[in-house]
């Protein structure tokens, strides 16, 4: 399984860090398409890089194909239209981040306008794994960001690292030691992954 994003020349010019920075001339991710869904659409915090636009999409897609007819990949929180700060964050200010939320079970698909969270924090209190997590559709798209190139890291919370990583050695899955090299534990992303893309 492999992601090959598309071949267009980047505009943009990436200003600073994603904790300290700005974008100029960013790609707008569209409301919707092909297996996804971008939440939380009042914000306006739909902007980033080419690259990370390309690879949103491009795993929504591919998602899509492998798994017909479940849930469209949930986008949250990119970037504002000239970056900066971001209330909620301390990071999204270049055009490099984006969150992403957890495939559940049961295809929960939140309303793109309203709401200020995503829908499900998979992870109860105490520190279990809700059965809601789908493994297999959260294993690909963890999967899917860290084989692409552009790909700098990923944050989840340790509990779900832990389910995966119980989870790609019960399918013998060669490729997971190339993906948990690009995933770290970071606090309040039982509900999302976020990804990270290098300038």
């Amino acid at each position: 399984m492999g992601l090959i994003l598309s071949q267009a020349w980047a505009s943009e010019t990436i200003l600073g860090s994603p904790n300290a920075g700005g974008i100029l001339d960013a790609t707008a991710l569209a409301a919707d398409g092909p297996g996804w869904i971008k939440l939380f659409q009042p914000r306006q915090r739909t902007w980033g890089s080419l690259n990370l636009v390309n690879l949103v999409q491009n795993a929504a897609d591919l998602l899509s194909q492998q798994f017909p007819g479940r849930s469209r990949l949930q986008v949250g929180d990119i970037s504002k239209h000239e970056g900066g700060r971001v209330i909620g964050h301390r990071s999204h200010q270049n055009g490099l981040d984006a969150d992403l939320a957890y495939f559940d079970l049961g295809d929960t698909e939140q309303d793109s306008i309203t709401g200020q969270d995503f829908a499900i924090d998979m992870v109860t209190p105490r520190g279990n794994v809700r059965p809601a997590f789908d493994f297999a559709r959260n294993w690909t798209l963890v999967k899917v960001l860290a084989q692409a190139p552009e790909t700098q890291r990923m944050f989840v919370d340790r509990h779900l690292i832990t389910a995966l990583c119980t989870h790609a050695l019960s399918i013998q899955d060669p490729d997971a030691p190339g993906v948990f090299a690009k995933i770290g534990h970071f606090n309040n992303h039982s509900d999302h992954v976020h990804v990270r893309l290098q300038c």
